[in-house]
């Protein structure tokens, strides 16, 4: 093999190991662990519908840097091909994960606060912490499993929510940004949680631009999960409007489709099929958010 083939072989492999910070598996097994009152009471907070997400995995990363690598961070905006755009925009964003839109933005708290606030989590949760130890989400589904309906429950809830899925750091501990976002439990259900969520993902779309290529691992921060279902949402609805239009073509109706108004029958069935087969593969590998699709 020549130098120059070992080189790229070398540049292929650095640059294949993905690291994904969002893990929206481990925020499916905290919602398991819910009792009745505590489900209830998260689901006031207008987070039923992200109560329910299948999705456990990102499992399609060259998918998933794909769509990083053609969504500008400026106008957030994927570029999936020639004059095609998805737009990412938190009404979107409210759409797709079924977050509430409109509110307050996060209370703002000093980096002094921050360590008060662990300090007096620390002793909240009562499980022979120190000050010197991280906090796991263990930790925090270990106050869960209390079966208590209370602040700490809900901010215990929380905290895993944006470690873990809408707001992924770069830490798989609980830091203090993830302690002072939930400080105030009371203002989970007028946060207005899509814009952050879109703030935060614009954020990681602009350091995965900006990174250094030559690094051997990639990491990837905010709520990967969106950009993934959003596509597949989107390639799913295509597929409707291909079957819409396929029936209509077929009984004649065609020029009230003005889309597809050019196209003939064996295009259409040809296009579907392919389409199909390509979105059931999709579905298998992925498994989106289920009940939204």
């Amino acid at each position: 093999m020549s130098q120059a083939r070992q080189r790229k072989k070398r540049a292929t492999s650095r640059s294949s190991i993905v690291n994904v910070r969002c893990n929206p598996r481990d925020v499916i097994f905290t919602t398991n662990l819910l009792n009745p009152q505590q489900y209830a009471a998260i689901e006031a907070d207008g987070f039923g519908h992200l109560l329910r997400m299948k999705i456990d995995a990102v499992e399609n990363k060259n998918l998933l840097t794909w769509l990083l690598d053609h969504t500008d961070p400026d106008r957030m905006l994927i570029r999936i091909g020639a004059g095609k755009v998805l737009p990412i925009t938190p009404q979107i964003i409210s759409m797709v994960l079924g977050l509430p839109i409109r509110g307050e933005n996060f209370k703002q708290y000093s980096w002094k606060e921050g360590i008060i606030f662990r300090q007096q989590l620390i002793s909240d949760l009562n499980q022979s912490l120190t000050e010197d130890c991280d906090i796991h989400i263990s930790n925090l589904q270990q106050e869960i499993l209390k079966g208590n309906v209370n602040p700490l429950m809900k901010r215990c809830f929380f905290m895993i929510l944006c470690n873990r899925l809408l707001l992924p750091s770069s830490s798989n501990t609980i830091g203090s940004v993830d302690i002072k976002r939930t400080m105030d439990h009371q203002l989970f259900g007028v946060v207005d949680w899509s814009q952050a969520v879109f703030n935060d993902l614009q954020i990681a779309v602009r350091s995965w631009h900006d990174r250094d290529k030559n690094q051997l691992t990639q990491n990837i921060y905010g709520c990967a999960i969106f950009l993934l279902v959003n596509f597949f949402s989107s390639i799913h609805l295509f597929i409707y409007f291909l079957q819409l239009s396929y029936h209509l073509t077929m009984y004649g109706c065609a020029n009230f489709f003005h889309p597809f108004f050019f196209v003939n029958r064996y295009t259409i069935s040809t296009t579907l099929t392919t389409l199909s087969h390509w979105w059931t593969g999709l579905r298998l590998h992925a498994s989106p958010f289920m009940i939204m699709l």
